[in-house]
């Protein structure tokens, strides 16, 4: 992981840019929207404005292959306008030319494309095409096609002068004659429509003559977009093509193509310049935008996303990350944080009723840096070149500089400078006021900009710009400070900024905020904040840590303690546990230990036993007798072991808790746990320990038993303790006849596997076994590859990532996806005794295969599924990217 580090001591960070800054970076050349009221016309040509004897302007041929030509002409046989003429004279046999044309992208709805065409031969195959806007000419772009059938074998049997439509990219087959047969006559007009839908991946195809009624000549319904081998379809349009034939057997021949349009049935946004000046309450789409801010790191119902041309607010139940890229439908709105519509403040936003979501890492823009005088901005657009909205104010208002004393004050004079709301910034200054319990902190760079808005109580605030902060951010010790901070320019009412009313009753002024952001981090020093070279994902990979940076912030002292996902960080550093209980710590026990791969031990060592530990990089978690506590800071205590199952040895909740708060006492360094074996434990001992070690040991003897209590308890601690709380179960490798009169049933090696990997899928932080019996070699070496191979995954578990979906269709496969940066990790096991078929569903996977770690090979998703038979307890993992590195 990247691991760059900033001085914050640097006065650089600190400089001031020059405003000029603030006005480069805003909001593209006005230009009328391309809304229209109902739907979007995305593209309209009838090559009345090109010059005959050129190609059509705006169109670009893939190739130029010799003897294919597509040029405007002034007119043809039953057409005096202008239009294209599309030449191929069959000189080239493996390759298709293409004349093609991008339009703003389309992902919901309807999307028809439509063209009057004219061929001067049955026998020679032309097509039109609808595409994603990739290489016109690569499979994997293809949506929907229709072929004008010439002599060259399309489809499975040649039809000179029928119609026929795509259904894969390549291969016998590749194309379907219609059924009924549709046939077109040489040197005669017809219009052909191709109607697309994204969201289905399915398309119709109408024909008929130009001027009349045009038929569907699909089956009812439509057919699917068109396939690559893999199975894959695309989910967006976004460009139109005609392509020549270039067959063995087809003759040369034209087509001539006039009075071309692409419609969109919900209207489209092509830039989030054109969606933020969509008048209030329109529904729009707006597609394929990277996410500047994610909902979790606002931990807000909202998002940004950001283009080019600005930013922009989506509102959104939808966990979206920040890299990721989604497609938004919804409605233009104007609103303040709690998504009630306003009219003076507020932000312009998209109230979406549906995402598309692509799980990133995307490229990010850079942040803007603006001075605190120059966040927020004047209206958007400015008037009076922009126009107004629909209610008669702006579409994004502007931020408040000033009062002239009307309404006592309480008016608003806005701030210069081009509106700058929605975009990624960074902005820098000395904390001049914090406020924990609201979430704000005011800096301040030298600007002093006065903002409008209220200190609890209605006292006016130091000069500054507000900033918000995520729930997890510590305010306190901030203040006189200096801070750099990357998050969004935003904008809120003064009801929301703490300011009371005007004489009017309205909340008039639009208060300029800046909404902290933070990359993912592991907070070594457990001061809430990033230090350089602690260990971060770099979300936007632009080497540099983004977020709040804090000038000289001191850290904690705590040995051992636990990250927000119940990762155990040593000194600091990330840590699993693979650990395993012992009954002795003789020399044959020491160099097995080792040889297994364990890094934890738990039993049987002592205080005396500490350098044997140290010698052999060793972690203990020991029980918390005076001799241990005696040397609470020795670097090989882990942690410590309170009681062994006090629910079965007769020792009370409130016993555990007097113990709990005396060792906690002697040593606040280190965390406590227990281990528990009843389900109703979980709950009674809760606030006796830090971190659960669940002994539950499913297989007992005789008859089958099911291994689903293990992930039972472990559910049953994240829901009284909230999915980050830690939780190490100890997997079963012991049984048979000798074991407490055979009580308990000797796991096989595929079952130990099945435990261990079903306590991965249900979010453990640490896997011990019990217990040490090298004496089941099938079991001990199973054991031994267990641990190598969570040491080899382990990154995925301690780095700060993201939970992956990962649906399946039998609820006996048990998964899990965690992805971290850009790379990614599947777990699927079966839980049960027999085989079992499943459908693996990833509906947001960004790699088009996936490598099995593990034995080896390659596996591709087909429309993101993976079908299985998993034999009884079988485990699978998959993996994309680089398995990422911890340093």
């Amino acid at each position: 992981m990247s691991r760059a580090p900033l001085k914050m001591n640097d006065s650089s960070v600190f400089k001031a840019i020059p405003r000029i800054a603030a006005l480069l970076m805003t909001l593209a050349v006005l230009a009328e929207p391309v809304l229209a009221a109902t739907g979007s016309v995305l593209l309209s040509d009838d090559f009345e404005s090109s010059t005959p004897g050129a190609r059509p302007d705006g169109w670009s041929l893939a190739g130029n292959i010799s003897g294919t030509s597509a040029v405007v002409v002034s007119g043809t046989s039953g057409n005096a306008t202008r239009l294209v003429q599309f030449h191929d004279d069959n000189g080239a046999t493996t390759a298709n030319n293409t004349l093609f044309r991008a339009f703003p992208r389309c992902a919901f709805g309807s999307c028809a494309a439509r063209a009057d065409v004219k061929l001067s031969s049955i026998h020679a195959a032309f097509a039109m095409r609808l595409t994603n806007g990739g290489t016109p000419t690569s499979g994997p772009s293809w949506a929907a096609t229709v072929l004008f059938q010439g002599d060259g074998a399309y489809t499975s049997s040649p039809s000179p002068g029928a119609l026929a439509y795509q259904q894969i990219t390549v291969g016998a087959g590749s194309y379907e004659l219609t059924n009924p047969l549709v046939t077109f006559n040489a040197d005669t007009w017809y219009t052909v429509r191709l109607e697309a839908y994204a969201q289905t991946q399915t398309y119709k195809v109408f024909f008929g003559p130009r001027g009349g009624s045009l038929a569907e000549v699909t089956p009812p319904g439509g057919v699917p977009f068109v396939r690559t081998t893999p199975g894959e379809r695309v989910d967006s349009l976004a460009g139109i093509t005609f392509f020549t034939s270039n067959k063995v057997g087809d003759a040369s021949a034209d087509l001539f193509i006039d009075n071309v349009s692409v419609t969109a049935s919900v209207p489209v946004a092509s830039s989030v310049y054109d969606a933020k000046t969509t008048p209030k309450n329109t529904q729009l789409q707006i597609v394929q935008k990277v996410v500047t801010a994610g909902t979790d790191q606002l931990g807000k119902p909202f998002c940004y996303i950001q283009d080019d041309s600005g930013g922009i607010r989506v509102r959104t139940s939808v966990s979206v990350r920040q890299g990721d890229r989604i497609s938004v439908l919804g409605t233009s709105q104007r609103a303040s944080d709690n998504g009630v519509q306003v009219l003076r403040n507020g932000e312009r936003e998209i109230n979406a009723s549906s995402i598309v979501q692509e799980i990133g890492t995307f490229p990010l823009p850079t942040a803007l840096g603006v001075s605190n005088r120059d966040a927020g901005g004047s209206a958007f657009p400015q008037p009076p070149e922009g126009p107004i909205d629909t209610d008669g104010y702006p579409f994004q208002p502007a931020v408040w500089a000033g009062s002239n004393g009307a309404t006592g004050g309480y008016d608003q004079l806005d701030a210069v400078g081009l509106s700058n709301v929605g975009r990624l910034v960074r902005v820098w200054g000395k904390v001049v006021w914090a406020d924990n319990t609201a979430r704000v902190l005011i800096i301040d760079d030298g600007s002093k900009v006065r903002d409008g808005s209220a200190l609890p109580g209605g006292a006016a605030p130091p000069a500054g710009i507000r900033v918000l902060v995520p729930p997890d951010v510590p305010l306190g010790g901030l203040s006189g400070r200096f801070l750099r901070i990357t998050g969004i320019s935003g904008s809120v009412s003064q009801a929301e900024a703490g300011a009371p009313q005007g004489p009017s009753g309205n909340y008039i002024r639009n208060v300029r905020v800046i909404r902290a952001l933070s990359e993912p981090f592991i907070d070594s020093n457990a001061n809430g904040f990033w230090d350089p070279n602690e260990i971060f994902v770099d979300t936007n990979q632009n080497g540099a840590y983004d977020g709040i940076l804090v000038e000289g912030v001191p850290g904690t002292t705590l040995h051992t303690r636990f990250s927000p996902d119940g990762v155990a960080l040593v000194e600091g550093e990330p840590f699993f546990p693979l650990g395993v209980f012992l009954y002795d710590w003789s020399s044959y026990t020491q160099q097995e230990v080792v040889n297994q791969g364990f890094n934890t031990v738990l039993y049987a060592v002592t205080g005396a036993d500490t350098p044997s530990l140290h010698n052999l990089g060793l972690m203990a978690v020991p029980y918390a007798t005076p001799d241990w506590l005696a040397i609470k800071n020795d670097p090989a205590i882990l942690a410590w072991y309170l009681y062994d199952e006090p629910e079965g040895h007769g020792i009370s909740p409130e016993t555990a808790l007097q113990e709990y708060q005396r060792v906690k006492g002697i040593d606040p360094s280190h965390p406590i746990g227990m281990a528990h074996f009843l389900y109703d434990a979980l709950s009674n001992y809760a606030n006796a320990e830090d971190f659960v070690m669940s002994d539950v040991y499913p297989l007992t003897a005789p008859g089958p038993a099911s291994i689903w209590p293990m992930a039972s308890h472990i559910d049953r601690v994240h829901a009284i303790h909230g999915l980050g709380y830690p939780v190490w179960p100890a997997i079963q490798v012991f049984g048979g006849p000798e074991t407490e009169g055979g009580k308990w049933a000797l796991p096989t090696p595929d079952q130990a596997r099945a435990m261990t990997y079903l306590a991965m899928t249900h979010h453990a932080t640490g896997i011990l076994f019990f217990s040490f019996k090298p004496q089941y070699p099938d079991l001990w070496a199973e054991v031994k590859t267990l641990v190598a191979e969570l040491k080899q995954l382990s990154p995925f578990f301690l780095l700060p990532g993201r939970e992956f979906a990962v649906g399946q269709s039998d609820p006996s496969i048990q998964t899990r996806g965690i992805q971290v940066g850009e790379s990614g990790l599947i777990m699927a096991m079966n839980l049960q005794p027999y085989a079992v078929t499943s459908t693996l569903m990833l509906p947001a996977l960004p790699a088009a295969s996936l490598s099995q770690p593990f034995g080896g090979g390659i596996v591709t998703p087909v429309n993101n599924t993976l079908s299985f038979i998993f034999a009884p307890y079988e485990v699978k993992v998959f993996q994309w990217g680089q398995t990422p590195a911890l340093q």
